[in-house]
């Protein structure tokens, strides 16, 4: 095995100044994460585990009686109602924050490769602030050769692979920083299965892999972003890879768009499922918007049906069929909230 990095330290930042500039200001939802854009955007989502086994969010739903969808929180999913608190829970830990698990990026790239060129160089952003980073004598980024090793929970034990110098010296340490989002990174350039190479060494020599908190392609055809507080990884890009991440059973995506919250209060449906009753709904739902807003676009009620904003004399509101509601987020654009982000009319349970 190889025991070069195929990671090399990048000096020139400006080549990560495209993303600050195609992204929405800090707290305006997926579109602080990513450039705006691309034909589609995906949130693939970190597994819950039990022990070493991966669980996925939709089995945690199945147990709690809660729904799946693109604004879906883990701690609202995972609240079961009364009827299912005796029944033992399917996961023991949470899904990790900011580290996307190994076999998963794994996975991840490997699709990617297919809608990148052998010869495209891809760019990493990993964030100074992770304490291991200034531990000169474990902190590293180099796995060549092998595929990443333990799991996004504990990390097992065993696999320990040969010693492997440090990357990041005291003049790295000391060096530029990409800035974005109120956070600083270090940039990193390499193929793009040296994703998985960025990591930590154990005293006893096993490698924790840390997953890029950012990557991309030189010829920006897409773009990850695994921010540090969420337990979920996002992707923008051509409609034809979402849709590839899709159909890959793998890994567990869901479609959103750049205006969707990423905040831990924003899953309203999973949050009312668990406190409200069962309601009567009328045959069809008007949707009004705030005083003053103006729809700015259709809003996506689903993967494939659309509510279309009309005008009305009394201001602007949105008639959408009950059938394509159900267990669903009506969401609406206001044009006076600053961010323009999603103005939510309602929660239908059913």
């Amino acid at each position: 095995m190889a025991t070069s990095s195929r990671l090399q330290i990048v000096s020139d930042t400006s080549v990560a100044s495209w993303i600050a500039a195609g992204a929405g200001p800090f707290g305006s939802g997926i579109g602080s994460l990513l450039p705006q854009g691309f034909e589609a955007y995906a949130r693939i989502l970190h597994p819950a585990w039990a022990n070493s086994t991966p669980v996925p969010w939709s089995q945690v739903a199945a147990w709690s009686g809660k729904v799946i969808h693109p604004r879906v929180q883990f701690e609202a999913a995972a609240q079961p109602s009364s009827a299912e608190a005796h029944r033992s829970r399917p996961w023991k830990n949470p899904p990790t924050r900011g580290n996307m698990p190994a076999a998963d990026l794994s996975r991840l790239c490997r699709i990617l490769g297919d809608y990148t060129s052998s010869e495209t160089l891809c760019f990493f952003c990993l964030w100074d602030g992770y304490g291991w980073v200034n531990n000169l004598a474990t902190a590293t980024a180099h796995r060549e050769g092998s595929p990443a090793n333990g799991s996004a929970a504990h990390q097992s034990a065993g696999n320990a692979g040969p010693a492997i110098p440090p990357v990041f010296t005291e003049e790295i340490l000391r060096g530029p920083r990409v800035s974005f989002s109120k956070r600083r990174y270090f940039l990193f350039q390499g193929p793009l299965d040296a994703a998985t190479e960025l990591g930590w060494m154990l005293d006893d020599g096993f490698f924790v892999p840390q997953s890029p908190n950012l990557f991309w392609t030189d010829d920006h055809s897409w773009c990850v972003a695994t921010e540090v507080d969420l337990d979920s990884t996002y992707l923008g890009g051509p409609d034809a890879l979402v849709q590839r991440l899709f159909a890959d059973r793998s890994l567990e995506v869901l479609s959103v768009e750049p205006g969707d919250p990423i905040d831990a209060g924003s899953d309203e449906i999973n949050r009312l499922k668990s406190t409200s009753a069962r309601r009567v709904v009328p045959e069809n739902l008007t949707l009004g918007l705030p005083d003053g807003a103006r729809a700015r676009r259709a809003t996506r009620i689903s993967h494939t049906q659309q509510c279309s904003m009309k005008s009305a004399g009394d201001g602007d509101y949105c008639a959408i069929p009950v059938p394509c509601l159900r267990g669903r987020r009506i969401a609406g654009w206001s044009g006076n909230r600053g961010l323009g982000g999603p103005f939510v009319g309602t929660v239908l349970t059913c």
